[in-house]
């Protein structure tokens, strides 16, 4: 069939039909006609702001506050502190200005939160990181400083830091947005110990432009990360965070799918969101066209680029060092790691005991990259050279024996050491050093040669009562309660340096016998022997006793004796009680770090409440201490010169100390009617000076 041309007009109205269907096409699809594959690549079509969301993000202040807590005393935490370094690291790599806090104290704490308050009224993105201990009370938050001592829920307003305060300071600021991340629900202790507290953390409210991410669930705990260096919610944290183009809400996402696969639906993430726009921690910018008056843009979707990957594999001396790739913990050398993108990566190997080893490596495509670091042992020990004067003297490191001078120990700990050189016929020599990491200090010790005519350990027997004496060798001690004495009670400490002259201290304690000789009375409970001790005696009667004796014989002492040189052939003895230095010296036979009086056995040298059969018992019937000292631990308690006090071991002299100023006077080695614990040594009570006390005193 044969079509007729068209008429003159009917092609003129077909051409102007075609130009008024041209011109309702908009201008920039005209151009994309001439490509013939540009219709289907146009996909998506949406209104958004003249300025993109990219140079938004770019262009505005972001400041991040960083907390890490793990130093507590009561129960330490292994990973905050790793934790708040990698978040640190992790938010100035994607443009945030950070404050970091490690071990912070509550003044610490507080002072960071209010300052960061202030910056974020100049900011436009605000970001709050907590790891640490994080208890809830009434349905408030509250984060632990390092150092709190809590014990009562009360107690919570003024020793913690609120996380309320966060919000109050990020609201009051009234930037852009907010984002408050708390790694604060491990199972903490101090939680179960109050009784209106719950587990983990409380839900709390978003304002808007907020955004409030929780470790885990509301009521339940986290995992403080067994063996890692990171918790598993923060390491998959800074893991994503750092991934471009991703949302803050998508972000949040993964993250808590991936902490619930590594926990076995242990742990789950939670978040409070109160957004009205995306944001992005790490914006990524995709090609646009903007069509006209900048209102609408076509997005054309590319081609995901070809991953370029190559392979790591870190070798450490000494191995077994933590990994860190990009901040991020990997594993222990040796380590292999595959599919790294190419390009430069930062490591980092730590082992306990030795110097961090960081190094900057690029990986290649395709290609295994060996890094070898070599860790430098942190140095915490130097060398101590001990010399004499004569040589061959004992010399003992700290209480121990250590060998014969001159001689070198190349291993000992930074940091304040005591020092004895002893040799036979010559007063034992005292000092403290200081030992550097990696330097050599030297002792050298001048040895007195002690007077002749007193021999020590020798027993003498006073002529009027028959009271027998034992001649004790002065010399320096550490006075006080070391680990080697048990328990310690605060009046025990601190452990410091005294010396003691040559005295003479009684072999057993005044008997009654010896008392009625005096005194021509017994006021003792049990009566039931001469040679049992004199009890029910109080401190002025026994310095009653003392006079008396003194009056008769004004040669020889009772329980202590201070030898005085009035004259070329003269010596006079004085009778007086000992003081507690004398005494702890005597106790421990001559300084040595001995529990109780004789060993660490209490019922082979002590009658105390267990064993004693409720009743003193004849003096000498357990083991002689060291010195051949009897009963200095248990039996009767004893009189010291000194006047007591709590702290008097803060106030004492290094030279043969006595405390005189107070009202109670001092008592020392236990009793037939107390536990064992106090016929310690060191142990240290009081009663004022007129008081006599039934189950039994003695001097």
């Amino acid at each position: 069939m044969t079509q007729k041309p068209s008429s003159p007009k009917t092609l003129i109205l077909c051409c102007l039909c075609l130009c008024l269907l041209l011109s309702c096409i908009p201008a920039a699809v005209r151009q994309n006609t001439e490509t013939p594959d540009a219709y289907p690549e146009q996909r998506a079509v949406r209104r958004v702001k003249p300025e993109s969301r990219v140079s938004e993000s770019k262009s505005e202040r972001r400041l991040a506050l960083v907390i890490g807590n793990g130093d507590y005393a009561d129960s330490p935490l292994l990973n905050p502190v790793n934790d708040a370094e990698a978040m640190a690291e992790t938010l100035e790599e994607i443009g945030f200005e950070v404050t970091k806090k490690e071990n912070a104290g509550y003044q610490e704490m507080y002072e960071a939160v209010t300052r960061f308050g202030d910056d974020l009224l100049r900011s436009g993105v605000g970001l709050f990181y907590y790891a640490g201990h994080g208890v809830q009370h009434n349905g408030r938050n509250y984060l632990i400083p390092v150092g709190s001592d809590i014990r009562h829920e009360k107690e919570l307003g003024y020793k913690a830091v609120d996380a309320g305060l966060v919000l109050a300071q990020m609201e009051n600021a009234r930037n852009r947005l907010n984002i408050v991340i708390l790694d604060a629900c491990r199972d903490n202790p101090l939680a179960r110990s109050f009784r209106s507290s719950g587990r983990g953390l409380a839900p709390a409210k978003a304002p808007t432009g907020t955004v409030i991410a929780y470790a885990t669930s509301p009521g339940a705990t986290a995992s403080d990360g067994p063996g890692q260096l990171n918790g598993i919610y923060t390491s998959e944290l800074i893991r994503h965070i750092k991934m471009p183009g991703m949302r803050l809400v998508d972000m949040f996402f993964k993250v808590r799918k991936a902490v619930r696969t590594r926990t076995n639906g242990r742990q789950i993430p939670w978040e409070t969101i109160s957004l009205e726009e995306p944001f992005y921690f790490n914006p990524s910018e995709k090609p646009s066209e903007t069509l006209a008056g900048g209102s609408a843009v076509i997005v054309r979707p590319q081609p995901e680029p070809e991953q370029r990957t190559g392979h790591l594999r870190v070798e450490t001396t000494p191995s077994g060092a933590a990994i860190r790739i990009n901040g991020d913990w990997r594993g222990e050398s040796p380590l292999k790691l595959d599919g790294l993108d190419s390009g430069p990566v930062r490591v980092r190997a730590s082992a306990d005991g030795y110097k961090d080893k960081k190094k900057s490596v690029r990986i290649r495509e395709g290609e295994t990259t060996t890094l070898k670091l070599y860790l430098d042992k942190i140095v915490t020990t130097g060398r101590l050279r001990v010399e004499s004067e004569p040589s061959g003297a004992d010399w003992y490191l700290d209480g121990n024996y250590t060998g014969k001078t001159p001689d070198e120990n190349g291993d000992v700990e930074q940091g304040t050491h005591t020092v004895k050189v002893a040799k036979e016929g010559y007063k034992d020599w005292n000092g403290k050093i200081r030992i550097e990491p990696g330097k050599q200090q030297t002792v050298q010790a001048k040895l007195e040669k002690l007077k002749q005519g007193v021999d020590y350990g020798e027993v003498w027997k006073e002529p009027v009562t028959g009271m027998e004496f034992v001649s004790v060798r002065g010399g320096c001690y550490e006075m006080g309660c070391g680990s080697w004495a048990g328990d310690c009670e605060s009046n025990e400490k601190p452990v410091h340096t005294v010396c003691v002259d040559d005295f003479q201290m009684g072999k057993h304690e005044v008997t009654q016998r010896q008392w009625e000789q005096i005194m021509e009375s017994n006021p003792s409970e049990f009566k039931k022997g001469d040679s049992y001790p004199v009890e029910n005696v109080s401190w002025s009667d026994a310095k009653e006793f003392i006079r008396k004796l003194n009056d008769e014989t004004k040669k020889f002492a009772q329980r202590g004796i201070r030898k005085r040189e009035d004259a070329e052939d003269q010596v006079e003895y004085e009778i007086r009680l000992p003081t507690e230095a004398e005494w702890e010296y005597a106790c421990r036979s001559g300084g040595k770090p001995e529990k109780y009086s004789g060993g660490s056995d209490a019922d082979s040298v002590a009658w105390h409440l267990t064993n004693s059969e409720k009743s003193t018992h004849s003096v000498g019937a357990k083991s002689p201490n060291g010195l051949g000292l009897y009963d200095m631990s248990g039996n009767v308690w004893e009189w010291c010169e000194d006047i007591y006090a709590k702290n008097a071991y803060n106030k004492h002299e290094r030279d043969n100390p006595l405390h005189t100023r107070g009202t109670c006077h001092v008592i020392r080695g236990g009793s037939w009617k107390k536990y064992k614990m106090l016929a310690r040594c060191v142990n240290r009570s009081l009663i004022p000076p007129a008081v006599t006390v039934p189950q039994a005193f003695a001097l």
